[in-house]
C-alpha cells in the first residue's frame, strides 16, 4: 500500500485590511487547495471571524520541509508577529501538538472526570470579574425594565429549577442587617405594586 506524504506547512489568517490575527500550522496529503476555517475553542478568534465574516479573511500558507520544522515556523511567526504589533488571537506561542494524534473515547472521558468542577483560575480572573464590572453602577431605562418585567410575567420555574434553587439555598444563614434589606425591599415591592394597582382600577 502506497503512503502518502504529508506536506506540512503554517497559515496566517488576516483581516481584510491585512492584518495577521491568527497563527497556526497543518499539513495536508492531497494536493492543496487552501485552508478552510472551522470555529476553535478560542473565542477571540472566533469574535474576529464573526465580526468580518470568513468570506473577507485572508490566508497566506509558508509550506515546510518537516513536523518539526512547521513547529519551529510557527514559534518563529508568533514571536515576531508580536514584536511587530500585530493583534494575534494565539492564546500560546506555538509549537505543541501531535498532527493527526486523536484521543480515544475513554481518555476524552478520563479528562473530563479530572477537570470536572475544577476552576481555571486564569479564566475567572478573566472573564468572571468582567461582567460584574461591566455592569457596576449601571441603570437600565424604565422602558428596559418594563420590558424585563413584561418577559417573565406568567413565567412558572420548573419542578426541576425550584429544587436546584433550593438545594444552592439549602444551610444558608442570613445576617440581621441582611434579613433588614429583604424585608424593607418586599416591603417598596408590594407597596409599589399596590399603587400600580390603583392607578390602573377602573371607576364603577
Amino acid at each position: 500500500m502506497k503512503t502518502l506524504q504529508k506536506q506540512y506547512y503554517i497559515y496566517v489568517h488576516c483581516r481584510p485590511d491585512g492584518e495577521p490575527f491568527y497563527v497556526g500550522k497543518s499539513y495536508t496529503t492531497k494536493k492543496y487547495r487552501g485552508h478552510g476555517f472551522r470555529f476553535k475553542k478560542n473565542a477571540y478568534y472566533n469574535n474576529v471571524i464573526t465580526k468580518y465574516g470568513k468570506e473577507t479573511i485572508l490566508i497566506y500558507i509558508y509550506e515546510c520541509n518537516s513536523e518539526q520544522q512547521s513547529k519551529d515556523y510557527e514559534i518563529w511567526m508568533i514571536a515576531y508577529g508580536k514584536a511587530q504589533g500585530w493583534k494575534l488571537t494565539n492564546l500560546s506561542n506555538g509549537g505543541e501538538g501531535t498532527f493527526g494524534y486523536k484521543h480515544t473515547k475513554t481518555a476524552k472521558d478520563k479528562i473530563r472526570k479530572a477537570f470536572k468542577g475544577i476552576p481555571n483560575p486564569e479564566q475567572s480572573a478573566r472573564l468572571k470579574g468582567k461582567p460584574r464590572l461591566d455592569l457596576v453602577g449601571k441603570k437600565h431605562s424604565i422602558e428596559h425594565n418594563k420590558n424585563i418585567s413584561r418577559s417573565l410575567l406568567g413565567h412558572v420555574c420548573s419542578k426541576q429549577t425550584k429544587n436546584k434553587i433550593r438545594l444552592a439555598n439549602k444551610g444558608q444563614f442570613f445576617s440581621k442587617k441582611h434579613k433588614t434589606k429583604l424585608s424593607t425591599a418586599k416591603k417598596l415591592y408590594w407597596k409599589l405594586k399596590k399603587q400600580a394597582m390603583l392607578s390602573q382600577a377602573v371607576p364603577i
